[in-house]
């Protein structure tokens, strides 16, 4: 019994710290989302020719998905390691 009980208190912690790491990971991707919708909006707000912000709008995009990188390759991950504890708690 206390040993089912330790087991439940562990798998609890974890799920906590999946949660935790998902809601941090999805704020931190939502930072990235909005600092590139303000920045495109400036972009096409800007003076200037058309070429110029076509440039500017190539190196914004390129930019974007630079940051967006590393926190949708770790929701990946966790989403992998949800996975991996819920076929394990079957």
């Amino acid at each position: 019994m206390r040993q089912s009980l330790a087991r439940a208190a562990r798998i609890d912690d974890e799920a906590d710290d999946l949660l935790g790491e998902l809601q941090q990971t999805l704020a931190r991707l939502a930072d990235v989302e909005m600092r590139h919708e303000v920045e495109c909006e400036q972009i096409a707000a800007g003076s200037g020719p058309a070429t110029d912000k076509d440039r500017l709008s190539e190196a914004c995009e390129h930019r974007y998905h630079l940051a967006r990188e590393p926190y949708l390759r770790r929701l990946n991950e966790l989403q992998h390691q949800t996975r991996l504890r819920i076929l394990g708690d079957l």
